[in-house]
C-alpha cells in the first residue's frame, strides 16, 4: 500500500499548475492540470508537514466532460491502473512525488463512492462505462479488491449478470434466441466489480426490420420497468399484508435478483443497477440489510397464494392446464381440476384470453409452475 514514506521517485514537472479548477473550498481540492500533453485531474487526499498531497489520473475528454456534467464521480475520473502523487509546498511547487496506482489506496484515502463535484447531485457513477452503458451492474464493498478477483467469483457473477440480461431486459420473444441481440460488454472494472453493456445490436437479417425497431424499444422499456420495479419494492412495507397480485411481483423481482444480491458471505456488500436515459442517468442500490429484509420476506410468501395476471398462450385439455404469458414476461403453467378447466372453456377461453389465476406458486428454470384454486376470466 502507498504511504508518504513510500520511496519517492524524480517528479517529471517542477510545479503542479492548478489549469480548470473544478471544486474550490478555501482552496483548489479538484482541478485539471496539463502534463506534457495529456490532461490530468488531481485531487486533494491529504496534508503533510511540507504541504497538500494531490492524487491524480489522466483523464480523457469523454471522461472530463462527464465529470463536468456531473454524471462521473470524482473516484471515477481517478479510477485509472496509474495515478500518480504529488506532495506541493504553498506556490504549488513539487517537494516529493510517486507514480502509483488507485489499488494502493485504501478507501479512506480515496473519494467517496457515487460523489461528483456538484455536491446538488445525489449520485453519479464510478466509471465512464457506467457512464455510457445501456445497463450496468456494480458490486462493491466486502470482499472485492481492486487488483485480484478469484476466477470462481468472476465466472458466478458474469453469469448472474448475463442472467439478469436476458430475463429482464432482452424481449421475450427472442430471449433464448442468441443470433437475433448481439451485447457487447465493456471491459469489467475490478474493486468494485463493474459489468457494463452497450446498447444491444439487433441483427435484421435474421428478423424483420421492423420487428428489430420493435425489439429495440421492447429493450428499452424492459430496462425501465426493472428499476421502477425495484423502486416499488424499494417503498413497499415488507412487513405488512401484501395482496395475492404484490406477492408475484416481488417473487419475480427477488428471486430474478437474488444471485447478485449481497448475501452472508460477506463477497461484497453491495448492489448498484444503472444506465444511461438519454439526458439523465438512472440509479438503484441495494445494500446488505435490504437484501436481507427482501429474502426473509420471499421465504413467507412461497408459502402464501399469489395472483398472475396475463395472456392465455397454449390449452391442454389432456392435462387440465393452460399456459399463461405474466405481465412481467415469465411463462406459467396453471393447473386447475377437470370441472374448472371445462367450465373455463365453456366460458370462451382460448389463445389470447386475459386470465387471473390465484394459488400457490413455483418458481422454475423455464416454466413456473402455479396450482390454481381460482381463475376468472377478462
Amino acid at each position: 500500500m502507498w504511504s508518504l514514506s513510500s520511496p519517492s521517485q524524480k517528479s517529471p514537472i517542477h510545479s503542479l499548475v492548478p489549469g480548470e479548477v473544478l471544486y474550490w473550498f478555501d482552496e483548489p481540492l479538484v482541478f485539471t492540470s496539463r502534463i506534457g500533453i495529456a490532461d490530468y485531474v488531481f485531487v486533494k487526499i491529504d496534508e503533510s508537514a511540507l504541504g497538500d498531497i494531490f492524487l491524480g489520473a489522466q483523464c480523457t475528454a469523454r471522461e472530463l466532460f462527464a465529470l463536468k456534467n456531473g454524471d462521473l464521480s470524482i473516484r471515477g475520473a481517478i479510477g485509472h491502473a496509474e495515478a500518480y502523487v504529488f506532495e506541493t509546498k504553498g506556490d504549488w511547487k513539487v517537494s516529493r512525488f510517486w507514480e502509483t496506482c488507485v489499488a494502493e489506496f485504501s478507501e479512506a484515502e480515496l473519494p467517496e463512492s457515487g460523489v461528483g463535484i456538484d455536491p446538488e447531485i445525489e449520485w453519479c457513477a464510478d466509471s465512464i462505462e457506467q457512464v455510457d452503458s445501456f445497463f450496468a451492474v456494480r458490486l462493491a464493498g466486502g470482499e472485492l479488491k481492486s487488483s485480484t478477483i478469484s476466477l470462481k467469483d468472476l465466472r458466478n457473477f458474469t453469469s448472474n449478470f448475463y442472467d439478469l440480461v436476458r430475463d429482464f431486459i432482452s424481449p421475450l420473444e427472442f430471449a433464448r434466441r442468441r443470433d437475433v441481440i448481439t451485447y457487447e460488454a465493456y471491459e469489467p472494472a475490478f474493486g468494485s466489480l463493474i459489468f457494463s453493456i452497450k446498447h444491444p445490436v439487433i441483427n435484421t437479417e435474421k428478423i424483420d426490420v421492423r420487428d428489430g425497431e420493435a425489439a429495440s424499444k421492447e429493450l428499452q422499456r424492459r430496462r425501465d420497468e426493472l428499476l421502477k420495479g425495484l423502486e416499488w419494492l424499494d417503498k413497499l412495507d415488507l412487513r405488512g399484508e401484501l395482496d395475492p397480485n404484490e406477492r408475484f411481483a416481488l417473487i419475480d423481482l427477488v428471486e430474478g435478483i437474488n444471485a447478485l444480491l449481497p448475501d452472508e458471505e460477506g463477497k461484497f456488500a453491495k448492489l448498484e443497477i444503472s444506465y444511461n436515459h438519454g439526458k439523465a442517468l438512472k440509479h438503484h442500490v441495494i445494500d446488505a440489510e435490504k437484501a436481507s429484509e427482501y429474502r426473509a420476506r420471499l421465504a413467507k410468501i412461497k408459502a402464501e397464494r399469489v395472483s398472475i395476471t396475463g395472456m392465455v398462450e397454449i390449452t391442454n385439455s389432456r392435462s387440465n392446464t393452460f399456459v399463461v404469458r405474466a405481465s412481467s414476461g415469465r411463462q406459467v403453467t396453471v393447473t386447475t381440476d377437470p370441472g374448472t378447466f371445462a367450465n373455463l372453456l365453456f366460458q370462451g377461453m382460448s389463445n389470447g384470453a386475459k386470465v387471473t389465476a390465484t394459488g400457490t406458486y413455483q418458481r422454475r428454470e423455464r416454466r413456473d409452475l402455479l396450482s390454481a384454486d381460482s381463475v376468472n376470466l377478462g
